[in-house]
């Protein structure tokens, strides 16, 4: 979760701004949204420690409801990522 109104959250870079109609609101300024993310990571660490998000290199809000879109259609999830 990221609170959109500051736009930040753990790993440097820019996050989306969400316009209202891609926000759902939880818990205040909390929520969640649908947005394509290019990523830096860290190396895989053992099984037990996942790569980390490094840095957002660009970031792009979507539609709400865009990946489940996506994944009943078989489209892939980048052509709506601006590729």
């Amino acid at each position: 979760m990221v609170d959109r109104r500051a736009g930040r959250s753990p790993g440097a870079g820019d996050w989306p701004l969400f316009a209202p109609a891609q926000w759902v609101p939880v818990n205040g300024d909390y929520g969640y949204g649908c947005a394509c993310l290019q990523i830096i990571v860290s190396a895989r660490g053992p099984a037990t420690r996942p790569a980390q998000v490094r840095r957002i290199v660009a970031a792009q809000a979507l539609p709400l409801g865009f990946a489940s879109a996506t994944r009943r259609t078989g489209a892939s999830a980048l052509s709506g990522c601006g590729r």
